[in-house]
């Protein structure tokens, strides 16, 4: 996996160089020049190309641009030589952070840019992905998103927030500096997230979970984001996976959520999920008793060759007239010389169409036939 890298070639510490090249874009973006000696050479070292030439502005717009990344693009790729001890232990050195940080920013990095190719080996270059242009690009896009929700006018605001994604996604793909990739990370959050919110108040709930769920992708613990799915979810009642949400909510803290109404909110999905659970357990097994007897009511019909649309409804006339179950079961098995057994399943499929009003009572109507359930 390639990690965004730049190394000092004149042995700088990596904490140094980082601290170097940011003073050294930031004077060259006020109009400014820079000759300290080691700010000057970490950019002649980034850029590769010249020394004290015009700055970091225009060295971009001469930059490599590597492959899936339009010349267009205003984000440059500095090509930086890379030592000897590979990628990884460039970076880490770089930034200085503890190994947990380290194993967050690498997550971060599958999540924003995909697999990489292999680091770079010694002598040669990690081209690193300037995404500061894309941050500001896709910032101003969600601030005029934003504006739009304020206004009431969601479906403007979506296509916003989406432009603003698709912005973000230039830089898939490319190795960047960890602190421009936490920037991106935490922007592409927060555009899932609102569009969660828009997707709520335009009543797509299905697409209203789709966005927030990406952005707990980015950030598990976004509180916004598990209210807004939670919210969805029981609208469609689909309880148990809005409890859940509400019980992460819960634990989390709820982040100036009141605690009363949060414990109030999980205790009342709770009861609903319980109550539904409960309706699907009796249907289901109402259900399967009426599929058993077609079953067998089915075989007794094709056993005896009742399907001649006679037998059904003579049986029909019988359980009306008898008003007695186990007469009419009497008269079946003697008519049609079976077991008494066959002849109540046979009689029992019959009587719970007239029962459900399927099959209509003799007389108002002729040739009924057996319910179709």
């Amino acid at each position: 996996r390639r990690r965004a890298v730049c190394s000092c070639p004149f042995g700088m510490p990596g904490e140094e160089l980082t601290e170097a090249l940011s003073k050294a874009r930031k004077a060259v973006d006020a109009g400014e020049s820079w000759e300290s000696s080691p700010e000057r050479s970490c950019a002649d070292a980034a850029n590769g190309e010249r020394r004290n030439s015009g700055g970091l502005k225009a060295a971009r717009e001469r930059a490599d641009v590597s492959a899936g990344c339009s010349t267009a693009d205003t984000a440059a790729i500095a090509e930086v030589p890379a030592e000897a001890g590979g990628a990884g232990d460039a970076d880490s050195g770089a930034t200085g952070r503890s190994d947990a940080e380290e194993a967050s920013a690498d997550d971060a990095g599958d999540r924003v840019g995909g697999d990489a190719a292999d680091p770079a080996g010694e002598g040669e270059t990690v081209r690193v992905y300037d995404g500061i242009p894309l941050v500001k690009e896709a910032t101003e896009l969600k601030e005029q998103a934003n504006a739009c929700v304020k206004r009431k006018k969601h479906q403007e605001a979506v296509k916003l927030y989406e432009q603003a994604l698709e912005v973000l996604k230039r830089c898939d793909g490319h190795p960047m500096l960890a602190e421009e990739l936490r920037e991106v990370v935490a922007l592409r959050a927060v555009l899932h997230c609102n569009l969660s919110q828009c997707m709520l108040s335009l009543e797509l709930y299905r697409r209203a979970i789709d966005a927030a769920t990406e952005c707990l992708k980015l950030e598990p613990k976004n509180v916004k984001a598990l209210h807004r799915r939670g919210q969805a979810y029981e609208i469609l009642k689909e309880y148990e996976e809005a409890l859940r949400d509400a019980l992460a909510l819960k634990k989390i803290g709820g982040d100036g959520v009141d605690a009363k109404k949060l414990e109030r909110r999980c205790e009342e999905l709770y009861e609903k999920q319980v109550a539904e659970n409960k309706a699907v357990n009796e249907f289901s097994k109402a259900n399967e008793d009426v599929l058993k007897m077609k079953e067998r009511f089915d075989e007794v019909l094709e056993k005896y060759d009742l399907g001649d649309g006679v037998a059904a409804p003579l049986v029909a006339q019988w359980l009306v007239a008898d008003n007695d179950l186990s007469t009419t079961v009497a008269r079946v098995a003697k008519q049609w010389e079976m077991s008494k057994k066959e002849a109540e399943h046979f009689a029992k499929w019959i009587k719970k169409g007239l029962d459900m009003g399927v099959i209509p009572k003799p007389g108002a109507a002729a040739g009924c036939q057996p319910p179709r359930l």
